[in-house]
């Protein structure tokens, strides 16, 4: 935003009716305030136009994603994904990994081939059979 920038109300009684009401502090700080918590949050500056019988602001917002966040809610995603399979199969033991991927409608096939190999190995379920013709077991402390 430009330094040469007036403050001016477009709507007194607005403006009045809101400072009376305590939503503001003083009148002509929202656009410097605003300004600030972008620049807190690290995203660009709003862009403020004084446009015919009006006012123009153009916000650009990108998401603020660390390695550390993606992780976390990678692993967040990972386990609700290994409970819904766990349910499932709790339900449906010799559902086969298509059909798995059609009820869970959020991974492909391959993903449900990653996850029952996941669960495999944190030993929360086992494989009874063949792969066509055998089931699910999902391990508890009654099959230990």
């Amino acid at each position: 935003m430009a330094n040469d920038y007036v403050s001016f109300p477009r709507n007194r009684q607005i403006a009045k009716l809101v400072k009376e009401m305590g939503w503001i502090e003083k009148y002509g700080t929202g656009i410097k305030r605003v300004c600030n918590y972008f620049e807190d949050y690290g995203l660009p500056k709003p862009v403020f136009k004084t446009i015919q019988r009006g006012f123009y602001v153009k916000v650009v917002a990108r998401p603020v994603t660390t390695q550390e966040t993606t992780q976390e809610t990678t692993q967040e995603t990972t386990q609700e994904t290994g409970q819904r399979i766990l349910q499932i199969l709790k339900n449906t033991p010799k559902i086969s990994r298509k059909n798995l991927a059609i009820k869970l409608g959020t991974i492909t096939e391959d993903g449900v081939k990653y996850h029952l190999n996941k669960l495999v190995k944190e030993k929360q379920i086992i494989r009874i059979g063949s792969t066509k013709g055998g089931y699910w077991q999902i391990k508890d402390e009654k099959n230990d």
